[in-house]
């Protein structure tokens, strides 16, 4: 089956407006693997590497990569 999801999230953002499309497997696995309520997403651009990481503890990085379209 293919389709297509968009997700709304309560955030909030400083910088650009950026675009990114990651596979949302590979971004669920990260966010599975951060034990904090808060977490960081940094995005330059979308074709650069995102970095999931703990709002409060810098110990783990989780890095994915984009989608180009």
């Amino acid at each position: 089956m293919i389709g297509e999801n968009t997700t709304e999230l309560k955030t909030t953002t400083t910088g650009d407006d950026n675009g990114v499309v990651v596979n949302f497997k590979f971004l669920l696995d990260g966010l599975n693997n951060i034990n904090s309520d808060n977490v960081k997403i940094e995005v330059i651009n979308n074709s650069t590497p995102c970095i999931l990481k703990s709002e409060n503890n810098n110990d783990y990085l989780y890095i994915i990569m984009p989608i180009r379209q």
